[in-house]
């Protein structure tokens, strides 16, 4: 009896010692492979001022300040050169604004180094003002048209529409109430609504257009549900 009871505690002390050594093999394993791909990601990784480089780079920096004569837009190059090339990169770009609560939005992209594009209604301009609109062009942040009205029985009715007349109206609007003008622009729910004529007369009037590949359907989820919001980005990507 008593020569069973050791060896059945020799049994659970081996058993034990087994466990013991495979967690810190395993400890080991994971160790090394995090270094390794903790020094892939710092190789790799770009630096907060690279990213507004790519960030002008790929989209140019569409808005300067209004001088005196007015001075053609550069034509954003159609593939991100520079550090971008080769690379995998997500912009972001707000739309609907300036939203009261824009200056909450800058103050956490800056503090990730994230700079983003903001389309802005012309209808919503008074929620914000010229100091915070400043702000985002020395910032890095891109700033483009989204319509005056944001309504699509106006913009793309079939006559009449008025979708080039409300670009220009706003372009000129914002650059008298911010000091800075802006060529790019995009379409409230899409270019699609757009007519072939139409994309012809953005080009004829300066615009450069731009759409979306990922929609965050943000708008469809309540308050406190950015989960949600997430997981629609990373399995659409």
């Amino acid at each position: 009896m008593r020569q069973g009871r050791r060896s059945q505690a020799h049994k659970i002390k081996s058993s034990k010692f087994k466990w013991f050594m495979a967690i810190i093999i395993t400890t080991i394993v994971l160790t090394i492979g995090g270094l390794a791909i903790t020094n892939n990601l710092s190789t790799n990784s770009t630096g907060s001022k690279e990213m507004i480089q790519l960030k002008a780079e790929a989209v140019t920096v569409q808005h300067w300040k209004v001088p005196a004569n007015k001075q053609p837009m550069k034509m954003a190059p159609i593939d991100p050169p520079g550090p971008a090339a080769g690379k995998k990169v997500a912009y972001l770009t707000f739309d609907d604004g300036p939203s009261i609560h824009l200056t909450e939005f800058l103050d956490i992209l800056e503090r990730e180094n994230a700079p983003s594009s903001f389309f802005f209604v012309g209808n919503e301009f008074p929620n914000s003002d010229k100091a915070t609109y400043q702000r985002m062009a020395n910032g890095g942040s891109v700033i483009g048209l989204h319509s005056y009205t944001h309504d699509p029985k106006k913009l793309y009715r079939k006559k009449d529409p008025t979708f080039i007349r409300e670009m220009n109206r706003e372009r000129d609007k914002f650059a008298e109430i911010s000091g800075i003008r802006t060529n790019l622009i995009r379409a409230p729910y899409g270019s699609t609504y757009l007519t072939d004529k139409q994309i012809e007369e953005t080009k004829q009037n300066g615009f450069r257009l731009v759409d979306w590949n990922i929609d965050s359907n943000d708008w469809r989820y309540g308050p406190g549900n950015s989960n949600a919001v997430y997981k629609k980005c990373a399995f659409t990507s």
